[in-house]
């Protein structure tokens, strides 16, 4: 939503417009949505709010997804559970459900930079609702738990609605292993 120059109406139909003249598919994206998360803004609004803003910013531009994400690796050493901050993202997922019906946006949970596993991700999916919600597979954070990018591919698979790729590499180092974006 920071991207945008204004989210007024008319402005987003113009960047719709431009983007069908180009012939460019838009997905949309947004931020954290789990507010207890370290990523979560809350000058953002609730986290309702916040989705409510990128569903409907993202159907105005022609975007049939919106990508969002937990947070980052500090989730897995902070204070609370990493289950604790996949439950306050379902309810905040949840409480953007009609509005994501309402506007035809898929909500699109990215595994972020060490946030969550895919397991964790399809577990996000499914509870809150996958009628609704998918995932923003992307190929090279996997990495950043160690977790091999096929198995990945392998159980979020079913759920993706959009994409993002890049070239990765996994090399030996003197302490071990180490990648590189």
């Amino acid at each position: 939503l920071d991207e945008f120059e204004s989210l007024e109406p008319a402005h987003l139909a113009r960047v719709r417009e431009k983007a069908d003249q180009l012939g460019v598919k838009i997905d949309g994206g947004i931020g954290s949505v789990c507010p207890t998360s370290g990523s979560w803004r809350p000058n953002w609004g609730t986290p309702q709010e916040y989705l409510t803003r990128g569903l409907t910013t993202a159907k105005a531009v022609g975007a049939t997804s919106m990508r969002c994400f937990l947070g980052s690796q500090a989730e897995r050493r902070g204070t609370l559970p990493i289950e604790a901050h996949m439950e306050a993202m379902i309810k905040a997922l949840r409480s953007a459900r009609s509005v994501a019906f309402d506007t035809g946006v898929k909500i699109a949970i990215e595994n972020h930079n060490g946030d969550l596993e895919a397991h964790e991700v399809k577990t996000i999916i499914e509870e809150a609702g996958k009628d609704y919600v998918g995932s923003c597979l992307d190929a090279g954070n996997p990495m950043w738990l160690l977790e091999d990018p096929q198995q990945t591919l392998e159980v979020l698979g079913p759920y993706v609605v959009t994409t993002h790729f890049r070239d990765s590499a996994v090399y030996e180092h003197p302490r071990g292993a180490a990648f590189q974006w």
